[in-house]
Parts: structure tokens; sequence; C-alpha cells
């Protein structure tokens, strides 16, 4: 049986804010990975979750902005973990890593991308100058 690809975007050291422990995106990411690729379906696994904790390694050739999106392609299902922040920019003025990721889901998974904001609980970052004007672009 073919396995459902379901990729997860999200920042990832971004801190929990209000919660009984402080976990950070990427620990979400893993944990929502292990639950998702629990479920079965005749007996068979039927889910495969990409995340950059366990999916991304890069050749050499390309940079984790750039695996990020080629991965995406690999995938059936796009969720976005959206808190506000662009995420990690490999040149100066350029779209954040998770600003891309979005852009990417709604223009090539518009029918099968969800979006969750999680800003009331992974809080933006506190940013200043160029940094700032990234995640407001």
């Amino acid at each position: 049986m073919q396995k459902i690809t379901l990729y997860i975007s999200s920042r990832s050291k971004t801190p929990s804010s209000g919660l009984d422990k402080n976990i950070t995106l990427s620990d979400l990411r893993v944990k929502l990975r292990q639950e998702l690729e629990k479920e079965t379906f005749l007996g068979e696994d039927i889910i495969e979750v990409i995340i950059h904790e366990n999916n991304f390694a890069p050749d050499g050739s390309q940079d984790a902005h750039q695996v990020s999106l080629s991965k995406m392609n690999e995938c059936n299902i796009v969720v976005v973990l959206y808190n506000g922040d662009s995420g990690w920019t490999p040149v100066a003025g350029g779209n954040g890593i998770c600003h891309d990721e979005y852009l990417k889901a709604v223009n090539d998974f518009s029918q099968m991308m969800y979006m969750l904001d999680i800003s009331n609980v992974f809080p933006r970052a506190v940013k200043n100058g160029k940094e700032q004007q990234k995640d407001l672009d």
C-alpha cells in the first residue's frame, strides 16, 4: 500500500508559552510525526511524515532551504504550523524558509494544504530591523 506523505512546516527553536511543559516547535513536530506514523489501515502503515529533524540530509549541493522546498514536492499533504515568524534566510533580503514553504504550499498544494495558527502557544521571536521586516513582507 502506498503511504500518504505529509509535510509539516514550522519554525524549529521557537519555545512554547503558557503550557505546563516548555517545548519547542521542533519538539512538537517530532511528537506529531510519532503519533501520525502510528496510524494503520488494514494492518499497514499509511502515513509517512516529513519533518526537518528526520528527513533532511543535504548532499552538499543544496542548503536546508532548498532541501525543504524539494522535499515538499514528494508529499501529498502540507501542514503549516504558523506563528508569524518567517524563518531562517539563506541570503540577505530573501524570504525566510517558513515564508517560502508557506508560499509553495499555497501555490502547489492549495487543495491539500492546512494552516494552523499556533501563535497563542508559540509566540513570535522578538526581532528588530531587517529581521522584523522579513516577517512582515
